[in-house]
């Protein structure tokens, strides 16, 4: 299939026009020549390589923790609309039973085909977390790294655990995060009171990853760098949320100069509370206000970021971080954090045929998985 007259984000980063060639779900062409009288038009829209959200718990009152078999597909295409090809569904914390259910059910979906985006791995958030920076989590789910709890989530997840969140500083972590790394699952520091020097031998031993990099962590200080100081002196990748809310647009662009874009990988961090109009809400059994585009806690902790991946990515160009920067942070890096960047994550010549047409007021046109429409208005 071809598809013509577009403003295409090609692998070098800038965009092109032209036309894509698409053939048994894989990229085989992108050129500036002309396409055969019955290629799709796509009206000088942009193309860009379709988004990846490599942390997300839900969306629109679907909840990755809820037992719900028929909600990973919808899911799957809740984020189609919003330009998403691939995601990772991530815990909260929760306790032994409903997390070895949550990941059971998750696991069959990701082995299912899918009418929407991709299962690329599950994410857990939890529950080997610090009480005193345990964000919105459940504080009498957290608790001390277990191996032989890690090895019973690895086991419920089928071989689809790709990251495991844990803080440094808990009694138990250091062989855990050994553990992780000789299971092939991504250590991540996050939701921890670790200093620099504790998050630095952690990144030292092995860890390579941060969970929302400034968010549910003690604040940097000239005196006291703490995780940030650490990341900066490490090689990590580091998950932001983009919104405005989590991280100040003055950080953001300090943290963008600090790491630059191969480093940084944009994330929704959405709850099943995203999209929802201002109100109140019950997530866990606890109440969340939604006011102003933020949604918190009744005592003030922010509870997950209202606004999809897509927006993420605007609010970072609005900020002064370059789109193409922005829209590879979504895409393109999250897909090396996960290993399939030979498959997704850009447009390229064998690359598969994943791709979303943004709509010139920043909506989506359509989103195409494997080289089938997925979604389009």
């Amino acid at each position: 299939m071809w598809w013509s007259n577009a403003e295409i984000l090609w692998e070098d980063g800038r965009f092109h026009r032209g036309q894509l060639h698409t053939e048994n779900g894989v990229l085989v062409e992108l050129t500036d020549r002309e396409a055969p009288s019955d290629a799709v038009d796509l009206q000088g829209r942009q193309v860009w390589p379709g988004l990846i959200d490599l942390h997300i718990h839900g969306y629109a009152g679907i909840y990755v923790m809820e037992e719900d078999a028929a909600a990973p597909e919808r899911l799957s295409r809740l984020l189609a609309a919003q330009g998403v090809t691939s995601y990772v569904p991530t815990t909260t914390a929760g306790d032994r039973e409903t997390l070895l259910r949550v990941l059971r059910q998750w696991a069959a979906a990701a082995e299912r085909p899918s009418s929407g985006a991709v299962i690329r791995g599950l994410y857990m958030e939890g529950p080997f977390l610090s009480p005193r920076y345990k964000g919105a989590m459940r504080e009498e789910c957290v608790c001390a790294p277990e191996l032989r709890l890690a090895e019973e989530f690895r086991t419920a997840a089928g071989g689809w655990l790709r990251l495991m969140t844990v803080a440094p500083e808990l009694p138990g972590a250091e062989p855990l995060l050994q553990w992780c790394t000789a299971h092939g699952i991504i250590a991540a520091i996050g939701h921890t009171a670790a200093d620099y020097e504790t998050a630095r031998a952690a990144l030292a031993g092995g860890v390579s990853h941060v969970t929302h990099l400034c968010n549910a962590m003690a604040d940097m200080t000239h005196r006291a760098p703490g995780v940030l100081g650490a990341v900066a002196d490490s090689t990590a990748t580091a998950e932001l949320i983009g919104d405005g809310f989590h991280i100040h647009p003055s950080v953001l662009r300090l943290l963008y100069h600090l790491l630059g874009e191969d480093r940084m990988i944009l994330i929704s961090d959405n709850t099943p509370i995203s999209g929802s109009p201002d109100g109140e809400y019950l997530m866990d059994g606890v109440k969340s206000i939604v006011r102003d585009g933020t949604c918190r806690l009744e005592n003030g902790t922010i509870n997950g970021n209202m606004q999809p991946l897509l927006a993420c990515v605007f609010r970072m160009a609005d900020n002064g971080i370059p789109l193409t920067s922005a829209i590879r942070m979504a895409t393109e890096m999250p897909a090396r954090r996960l290993g399939i960047a030979d498959t997704v994550g850009s447009l390229a010549v064998v690359r598969r045929a994943d791709f979303a047409v943004l709509n010139p007021d920043r909506t989506v046109a359509r989103t195409v998985v494997c080289g089938q429409t997925v979604y389009s208005v």
